[in-house]
């Protein structure tokens, strides 16, 4: 099943933490965005939930990436990981990601634009940017 030998297997285990909530918290390096860090034979460093994914349950699929259910970035649960699409995964982020906008507008039904990029966009902020545009314009128009 797995394409990784013992030893590396072991270094793999000896830095997981088996939370209560089934997370499996990774407690070793991460990467610059917050994923675990881990280094493979050939000094070739990977994500650790990719390693973990492709250690108990085989390739990911082409085309897909891995989506943390549990949204912990540090988990390597490989029951915690599902392939999806990057759309889909970037959907599911936004849905459980910051609350308020940079300028604390909440994130509300009323108050939010998905974009075509799935990311939300806070309609007050739009709004008054749109207006701090068009006025601008006009003073350039006027000059």
């Amino acid at each position: 099943m797995s394409k990784f030998n013992n030893t590396v297997q072991d270094r793999f285990f000896e830095k997981i933490l088996k939370l209560n909530n089934n997370c499996w918290e990774w407690l070793a390096s991460k990467d610059k965005d917050g994923y675990g860090a881990f280094t493979v034979p050939i000094k070739k460093t990977v994500r650790a939930h990719i390693y973990s994914y492709q250690l108990h349950k085989g390739a990911i699929p082409d085309g897909l990436e891995l989506d943390h259910l549990c949204r912990n970035r540090w988990c390597v649960n490989p029951d915690h990981l599902e392939p999806v699409t990057s759309q889909i995964n970037s959907k599911r982020g936004i849905e459980v990601s910051k609350t308020h906008c940079k300028n604390g507008h909440i994130f509300d039904s009323t108050n939010t634009y998905i974009t075509p990029n799935n990311r939300r966009s806070c309609k007050i902020c739009t709004k008054k940017n749109g207006l701090k545009w068009r006025n601008k314009k006009r003073e350039n128009q006027i000059s």
